[in-house]
């Protein structure tokens, strides 16, 4: 039981840190654009 707690917890701290990779990418090239686009909607 504990293996599989500890297990899904490594699961989940391994998406989140993709997820934050991921967004990070995203953000770095992208960012003048985002923030463009949320000055045209304010």
């Amino acid at each position: 039981m504990k293996n599989d707690n500890t297990r899904e917890l490594v699961e989940l701290s391994l998406y989140a840190a993709l997820i934050i990779v991921t967004v990070q990418f995203i953000r770095i090239p992208f960012g003048p654009q985002f923030v463009h686009w949320e000055m045209l909607w304010l």
